[in-house]
């Protein structure tokens, strides 16, 4: 899989000349295959269920209608509207990179909810088990509540294997303003000590 170039300095060295010094390049070339190769991606989507990701997504027409007033996370709502949510933002961005050619077939994806609590909804390869993925990705409207992300990290610590030559990621969706902020860095620190990546995303227009 790999190929070794030895270059040196000079062609030669002076006979009888005593102590000499002679310099060597090596250079260690991957095949085209290894090049191409990567390590097996396990990647935890954490995705923001909370109150406020039911809010309108921004840059879109909507339809607005009034309702009676009802009070959801500490927030009040006089109305309602038609049109894609930031959570259904969310959502389609986590279906489409399941269905994804950049991940591979035996690439391990954990779908994970949070608000203020946290659950992981499925966990499997976008090969064998994408339908399993995509189904767990439609349960995410069944979910509400307040944002504490650090629930999500820690859910998704517990969810990444530790298996060697893999890449473990994090991916977090979330419009949130938590209020477990020490919490989330406490987890991101321990998901460092693990190599994890860990990729923040802000829906909406409005995040922290």
């Amino acid at each position: 899989m790999l190929s070794v170039v030895l270059k040196p300095h000079r062609t030669y060295l002076r006979a009888g000349a005593g102590p000499q010094k002679l310099f060597v390049m090596v250079k260690v070339v991957p095949t085209p295959e290894a090049a191409q190769a990567r390590p097996r991606v396990d990647l935890a989507v954490v995705i923001d269920t909370s109150g406020s990701m039911r809010e309108p997504a921004p840059g879109q027409e909507i339809e607005v209608q009034p309702i009676d007033p009802v009070t959801v996370d500490g927030k009040t709502y006089t109305a309602t509207y038609k049109g894609s949510s930031k959570l259904n933002v969310a959502m389609e961005a986590t279906r489409r990179l399941v269905e994804s050619e950049f991940l591979d077939q035996d690439d391990r994806v954990s779908v994970i909810q949070f608000d203020d609590k946290a659950e992981l909804l499925a966990r499997g390869a976008p090969g064998a088990d994408k339908q399993r993925l995509l189904d767990a990705i439609k349960t995410l409207r069944n979910f509400s509540g307040g944002t504490e992300m650090g629930r999500g990290l820690r859910t998704a610590e517990k969810a990444l294997g530790q298996e060697p030559n893999t890449a473990p990621t994090v991916l977090l969706l979330t419009d949130g303003l938590t209020i477990d902020e020490d919490e989330c860095r406490a987890a991101a620190t321990e998901l460092a000590r693990r190599r994890a990546r860990v990729i923040a995303l802000g829906v909406g227009e409005e995040y922290n």
